[in-house]
């Protein structure tokens, strides 16, 4: 620009920069910030008026047009030179519309990674494993309890904050991730500078830049303490729900020996044979579910049953109610059954051991019953069996006993298969899966 004429002389570019003709090589200060926003041209010449008052260096930046992709964006340097006994004022011109748009991404996006950390309570950091220290943003100082001005910690400063009894774990895991420049994912709890404990999780990936040696890794941390807390909170909900149904279950246990007991004093003083055998069964029955919540009661999780637990105590107390025949239990543990299924099932075989013993052997003849079980292909395999007189040909009208054995193995989804040879005794043998089938 002639400071003389305030004329501008423009090359090509320059002149196709603002959106002018080539041929118009000299034009003016108004022509030239034309499309130039209004409040860019008042800073554009609030520069080049201090440029020329002063003699500085005129750094400025401005917007020119408006096309469909938005302004272009110009970055301009210029001073006062003497060109041909004349003062100048020499401006180069660049664009840079590309550069600020990069810029204003990158913009963008540290505003949507700042909006997601801030939602998500997260902080960031970046270890070099060159320098052996991390790079933290102020949210992370903000958790250790530090102030703002903290950008960098070593690790010797980072297990500072670490509770004892975690940072050997921590610091194991940290030197597999440096040694293999994996990733890796961790929760450990921290002490803040006013004592106060939280729990952190921290999680990060290797970062490889080809352009430079080596690596890095980021990652973030996030403060679990709430999610920590509740999930102790439901922990010991659970452990106490766990005593009460076990004491609920010890206690039903209890009242069904109880039962049984009164039961057995009652048949001794029953003359009446089939009053006594009612009596028999009954306390079978009342056995059959006391042996299952005792099975019960030594469970993990009070849902399944070790079935070979449920079958020996079901031995025993038939041995007790009939002294006169062996009774035999085969049931090699674990025999894994869920709660729901293991009392039917259990009722189901003392039906059958009741039936067993009630008609193997008349008139107080002695014998053996043996109960066998075992797993195979995902079923369960029961096999009650007696050395007794056999069923006769053609069967009874089945009895009370066989209905109720009937109802529960249709409920457990079993197979029941019966064998008798009059004179050799009777097999029963159920088959039902370990595992219901879904609903629907």
């Amino acid at each position: 620009m002639n400071l003389r004429s305030f004329r501008i002389t423009a090359s090509s570019a320059a002149l196709a920069l603002h959106g002018l003709q080539k041929g118009a090589d000299q034009t003016t200060a108004q022509d030239w910030l034309r499309g130039v926003p209004a409040e860019d041209a008042a800073a554009v010449t609030a520069h080049l008026r201090r440029a020329v008052q002063e003699g500085a260096m005129a750094c400025y930046r401005y917007r020119v047009g408006a096309g469909p992709d938005g302004p272009r964006w110009i970055a301009a340097r210029g001073r006062v030179v003497m060109a041909g006994g004349e003062r100048r004022l020499l401006c180069a011109l660049v664009d840079i519309t590309e550069e600020v748009r990069v810029q204003d991404e990158l913009r963008r996006e540290r505003e949507r990674l700042s909006l997601a950390l801030n939602a998500g309570s997260l902080a960031v950091w970046d270890f070099d494993p060159a320098t052996g220290a991390a790079a933290i943003d102020t949210r992370y100082a903000a958790k250790l309890g530090l102030g703002p001005e903290v950008g960098s910690l070593t690790l010797a400063q980072i297990g500072e904050r670490i509770h004892p009894e975690d940072l050997a774990r921590v610091a194991a895991e940290h030197a597999a991730m440096v040694a293999s420049g994996t990733g890796y994912h961790i929760e450990y709890r921290i002490v803040t500078g006013s004592g106060e404990i939280r729990w952190h999780v921290s999680q990060g990936i290797t970062v490889r830049d080809d352009s430079q040696p080596g690596w890095r890794m980021v990652g973030i941390i996030q403060d679990i303490t709430d999610r920590r807390q509740r999930e102790e909170d439901l922990a010991d909900l659970a452990a106490a729900r766990e005593v009460l149904v076990r004491e609920a279950d010890h206690r039903i246990k209890n009242s069904l020996q109880l039962v049984s007991s009164l039961l057995s004093f009652q048949l001794r003083g029953v003359t009446d044979p089939a009053a006594a055998d009612a009596l028999r069964g009954a306390i079978g029955r009342v056995g059959a579910i006391a042996a299952s919540h005792l099975a019960l009661q030594g469970s993990e999780d009070l849902r399944r049953v070790d079935m070979a637990v449920t079958l020996e105590d079901l031995c025993a107390h038939f041995a007790l109610l009939h002294p006169a025949i062996a009774i035999v239990c085969r049931a090699p543990p674990p025999l894994i059954l869920d709660a729901d299924r293991a009392i039917p099932l259990g009722l189901a075989v003392s039906e059958v051991l009741t039936n067993a013993l009630r008609h193997a052997f008349p008139e107080g003849k002695g014998g053996t019953v043996v109960v066998e079980a075992a797993t195979e292909l995902g079923h369960l395999i029961l096999r009650i069996s007696d050395d007794g007189v056999g069923m006769p040909a053609p069967a009874r009208e089945p009895g009370l006993g066989s209905r109720i054995i009937s109802s529960f193995a249709s409920r457990l989804e079993a197979e029941i298969h019966t064998e008798s040879t009059p004179g050799q005794g009777t097999r029963v043998t159920l088959r039902l899966p370990l595992q219901a089938k879904a609903a629907g």
